[in-house]
C-alpha cells in the first residue's frame, strides 16, 4: 500500500470504527470494464476480517435504476440506493439501522461535498479524483480510485484495529 503510518489520534479514531460507508461513485470506472471483473478486485480475505471485527459495510448510488452497484449485495456488504434522499438522510438511517454513532463511521466518498456533514463523521476520506472541496474536508485522501481505494481504506482500519 502506498500510504505512510497515520496519526495515533486517526488510528484511535479508526479502531472504533462499526460502519464504513462507500459512495459508489469511486468505481464509476471499473464498472465499464464489468461489475464481476471488479468484485474480482476486492481482497476478499480483508472483507472477511473487517465483517469479523463487527464492522459493516455500506455502498450506496443516488438511483437504482440501471445501475450495476446493487449487484454489490452479498455476504459482506449492504447496497442501499438513496431514491431521492440525501446522504445526510441516509446516514441518520444507518445510524438507527445499526445503532452507531457518527463517530465510528468511515465515509470513503468521491462527490459529497458538505463540509458541515463531512465534519460530523468520524473519518471522512475520498479518492484522488474526487473534488478538491471533498479532499480539503477528508482526514485520509488515497493516492488511488475504485477498489484500490476501497482496499486500501479497509486495509487501514485493519491496521488500526490490530494495533
Amino acid at each position: 500500500m502506498k500510504y505512510l503510518v497515520l496519526r495515533t489520534d486517526l488510528r484511535k479514531k479508526l479502531d472504533k470504527v462499526k460502519l464504513i460507508l462507500v459512495d459508489s461513485n469511486i468505481f464509476s470506472r471499473e464498472l465499464d470494464t464489468g461489475i464481476d471483473n471488479m468484485l474480482n478486485k476486492l481482497i476478499s480475505d480483508n472483507l472477511g476480517s473487517i465483517i469479523s471485527k463487527d464492522v459493516r459495510l455500506v455502498i450506496y448510488n443516488y438511483s437504482t435504476a440501471g445501475n450495476k452497484t446493487e449487484n454489490f449485495s452479498h455476504n459482506y456488504i449492504n447496497y442501499k440506493s438513496l431514491n431521492g434522499i440525501g446522504v445526510a438522510e441516509l446516514i441518520r438511517n444507518l445510524k438507527i439501522e445499526f445503532n452507531v454513532s457518527d463517530d465510528k463511521i468511515v465515509f470513503l466518498n468521491a462527490t459529497e461535498d458538505d463540509p458541515d456533514l463531512l465534519s460530523k463523521i468520524g473519518f471522512p476520506a475520498s479518492t484522488i479524483d474526487a473534488p478538491l472541496e471533498v479532499k480539503i474536508n477528508s482526514f485520509y485522501v488515497s493516492n488511488s480510485t475504485g477498489t484500490e481505494a476501497f482496499n486500501e481504506v479497509i486495509d487501514i482500519i485493519l491496521r488500526a484495529k490490530t494495533n
